[in-house]
């Protein structure tokens, strides 16, 4: 609210200074004029953060951080210059109406004796108080502020949170040797290795019904040159390498696999049927599922598995007080796309206050929001990831830096 109030003050300051600047002729000189037209771009420049302010949910200066922050971050340079150009459009819009009003204001008041100098020292103190007292400026030193004891903080939770494996989940199995989406054996062996302890894979049927992992036909037939009629048949899917090189892995495979791993967990994409898959994976004790109506939500709930955790689409589609609907129906995570979460603020901290922990995929889809960066700035607000590509062992160094710390 804070940014509210200064911005009234630093427009109704601004325009009294032109009201006094304008008279005797003193804002029509060249420098006054650019003095002015700078101020009233800087002013309009406070809509930037009264904008935040407002979508990330009124009043906290750290959700403000944020969403400016992710919303910049990655930006092209036309991306940029875009932004630019509409703030100097309003600044330049308020300065000309401005002076369109009280030049008609001035030449009523043209008889009354003018003094100059005076007034030309009253525009600029007001042009000095409106730069003090711009949300821009206040914006810009409470917010460095802000940033800086969140820096420390942040580097805090980013160490804290970077060896968490219940925080960390391999999308698609991981990546390995460059490549996303395999679900392949050996990215789940490598991404174990590396310290991975929750495993997502995509799932499909083929054509006689049994479940197999893959992102889609169409992607599977490019990764592997299968020309055949999609979906095939299971023993199609089994004599195709991935990308000629990596094994594809059917129900059997992945049950194998979870046996000789018995503190790893599947997490399931694609897939919405809880009750007939939950039968067919080894320890349902072990599986989260994520499920795209509130229907096979309840059934998965029902069906007794670890987690049934709704998409962010589910969760929009709620009528009524959607965190008590997923609190009364047992869920504790909820999938989402990291890119919802500054439009959601408000809802996602309500979540995290009863308990339901975030886990947000697209991380990678936006240039400069990999993993190092959703564990920087995106763990006031989620509790985990989708992460193609993480080291979650712990060095010899930080082992020791920690032990020295304790």
């Amino acid at each position: 609210m804070i940014n509210y109030v200064l911005l009234i003050s630093s427009i109704i300051l601004f325009l009294i200074g032109i009201r006094y600047g304008i008279r005797n002729g003193i804002n029509t000189k060249r420098k006054n004029f650019f003095i002015s037209l700078l101020v009233t771009c800087f002013i309009s420049y406070s809509f930037l953060f009264i904008a935040a302010d407002y979508i990330s949910g009124n009043g906290f200066n750290k959700d403000v951080i944020y969403f400016l922050r992710d919303t910049f971050t990655g930006l092209s340079f036309w991306g940029y210059f875009l932004r630019i150009v509409f703030v100097i459009s309003i600044g330049i819009a308020i300065f000309i109406s401005a002076r369109a009003v009280i030049y008609r204001i001035d030449i009523k008041a043209a008889s009354k004796e003018k003094k100059g100098i005076n007034y030309a020292v009253v525009f600029y103190i007001f042009v000095m108080l409106s730069f003090i007292s711009s949300p821009v400026t206040f914006g810009v030193f409470n917010n460095f502020y802000l940033s800086k004891s969140f820096e420390n903080r942040e580097e805090v939770q980013n160490m804290k949170s970077r060896h968490d494996v219940d925080r960390f989940i391999a999308h698609a199995g991981g990546k390995i040797d460059g490549n996303v989406y395999t679900n392949s054996l050996e990215a789940l062996d490598l991404n174990y290795e590396k310290g991975f302890r929750l495993f997502e894979l995509d799932f499909l049927k083929t054509a006689d019904g049994v479940y197999v992992a893959a992102h889609e036909w169409e992607h599977w037939q490019d990764m592997t040159g299968y020309k055949g009629v999609l979906p095939p048949e299971k023993a199609a899917f089994k004599q195709f390498k991935i990308l000629g090189k990596y094994t594809p892995l059917d129900i059997d495979d992945i049950n194998a696999w979870f046996k000789d791993h018995p503190d790893a967990i599947l997490v399931t994409d694609k897939i919405n049927t809880p009750t007939d898959f939950s039968k067919s994976f080894i320890d349902k004790e072990r599986l989260i599922m994520e499920l795209f109506t509130l229907e096979a939500v309840q059934e998965a709930v029902d069906a007794g598995i670890k987690s049934a955790m709704p998409n962010w689409a589910v969760v929009s589609g709620i009528k009524g007080d959607k965190v008590q609907t997923l609190v009364d129906m047992g869920v504790t995570e909820v999938a989402a796309s990291r890119r919802d979460i500054k439009y959601n603020i408000q809802l996602i901290k309500s979540f995290n206050r009863n308990g339901i922990k975030i886990y947000v995929f697209h991380v990678n889809y936006d240039e400069g929001k990999d993993e190092d960066y959703v564990v920087r700035y995106d763990m006031d607000y989620i509790y985990g990831l989708y992460a193609d590509e993480f080291d979650l062992c712990i060095s010899t160094t930080e082992k020791n830096g920690n032990q020295l710390k304790n």
